[in-house]
């Protein structure tokens, strides 16, 4: 589960900063617990092994978008852990099944600043066999914007049957100087990918 904690103000316990009181060494005291119970929590997916969320702004909404190893992501409201409209998304790749995800989402302004963002995820997990890996862009919607598929490698002397997954994160920056965004990323066929 994705948990958000408040802060507790130090400052309402009435204690000033600094050494503690007592001689040179000062007095043991324990520490003051500065977080409370969370906001809220969202379960998300079955487990999540690799994957960090990502915080980003989604039409006017402080969001955080985050991915499972059940293969779904999630964009859900910072403040009130409810799911933004048309989410979460599955992570299909082939049509077929969602794919596990152990890269961290990234939410990127594609069509430039002033456009809605979308969100691109690394697909696939070496923790979850027999599923194709690649990249899912979607839209803010919840709509899928564009797949694209890595390469099958041989490892071991065996031809996998499934294209391999993309375990780092995409980065999305102008590469080629044209003033439109490029998205890179590695994946398990070593191979690096600007798409």
């Amino acid at each position: 589960a994705l948990l958000l904690p408040t802060m507790m103000a130090a400052a309402s316990t009435g204690a000033a900063a600094g050494p503690p009181a007592g001689g040179e060494f000062g007095t043991a005291k324990p520490r003051l617990n500065t977080f409370t119970t969370p906001l809220w929590t969202e379960p998300i997916g079955n487990n999540v092994e690799y994957s960090s969320p990502t915080f980003a702004t989604i039409d006017g909404v402080r969001a955080i978008v985050a991915a499972s190893l059940a293969g779904e992501v999630y964009v859900v409201n910072a403040l009130t852990g409810k799911e933004l409209p048309g989410w979460p998304q599955p992570v299909d790749i082939v049509g077929k099944q969602a794919t596990a995800v152990d890269s961290s989402p990234v939410v990127a302004y594609l069509d430039g600043p002033s456009k809605p963002p979308s969100i691109v995820v690394g697909a696939g997990s070496k923790a979850v066999a027999n599923q194709n890996g690649g990249l899912i862009a979607f839209y803010a919607s919840g709509k899928v914007r564009f797949v694209f598929h890595t390469i099958s490698l041989h490892q071991g002397g065996v031809i996998s049957n499934y294209d391999d997954d993309v375990f780092a994160s995409p980065a999305v920056g102008d590469i080629q100087g044209n003033g439109e965004q490029d998205i890179v990323f590695g994946a398990f066929d070593h191979r690096i990918y600007a798409v």
